[in-house]
């Protein structure tokens, strides 16, 4: 436990850096250089908040939900090259909207049915596929806290929040892990009760 809080604290401390690093100026004076970084330190931030999540338990099957939380974060970024039409990186930040995949309050509608669909499916299904929905969202919401501290959180269709303040932004991506742990204790009892009920009723 003791663990998870010193990762949670260097979580935070990752925040801070990686930002100094976006203003360094080799790297705030080159487009590409300054993309490929800001991407980066949205996936890391996402993997280091899903090990946080799983107890830092680390193996072949953890290891591949890691990367696929740091690819989900990186890839949310797509949408920008979707919303421009264009492959172009001069188009995809050129944008006078923002793209859907940055929209909070569809992340949270996804999430929410994904749940439901993925507790209603078959046992061995259900095991296979129980965390992805929480992978997504932390991939999702550390992307958005940290892109919420310049432009804040979008809830569409009702519009924009305003930007975060900075510690706020870091509070949020170091509490998100414990939140996920929370989430998906409640969804694991609620399913070892249903599944008591059913025992109970045959």
């Amino acid at each position: 436990m003791l663990l998870d809080y010193v990762a949670t604290v260097g979580l935070g401390i990752f925040c801070y850096l990686a930002d100094a690093l976006m203003d360094v100026s080799f790297i705030r004076q080159n487009t590409i250089l300054r993309a490929i970084t800001d991407n980066a330190a949205h996936g890391i931030i996402a993997a280091w908040s899903w090990a946080i999540a799983i107890g830092l338990s680390i193996n072949w099957k953890t290891a591949s939900e890691i990367f696929l939380c740091f690819i989900c974060s990186s890839g949310l970024d797509v949408d920008h090259f979707i919303a421009a039409r264009s492959i172009k990186l001069k188009d995809a930040l050129a944008l006078n909207r923002r793209p859907f995949l940055h929209a909070t309050s569809l992340i949270l509608f996804l999430f929410f049915v994904t749940v439901i669909v993925v507790r209603y499916m078959p046992l061995s299904v259900y095991h296979k596929m129980k965390y992805l929905p929480y992978i997504f969202l932390a991939a999702s919401l550390s992307h958005h806290f940290r892109d919420g501290y310049r432009r804040g959180l979008w809830f569409a269709p009702f519009g924009s929040s305003r930007p975060l303040p900075y510690t706020l932004y870091v509070s949020l991506t170091m509490v998100l892990p414990w939140i996920l742990i929370y989430l998906m204790w409640i969804t694991e009892s609620e399913r070892k009760i249903k599944k008591s009920k059913i025992l109970l009723n045959v």
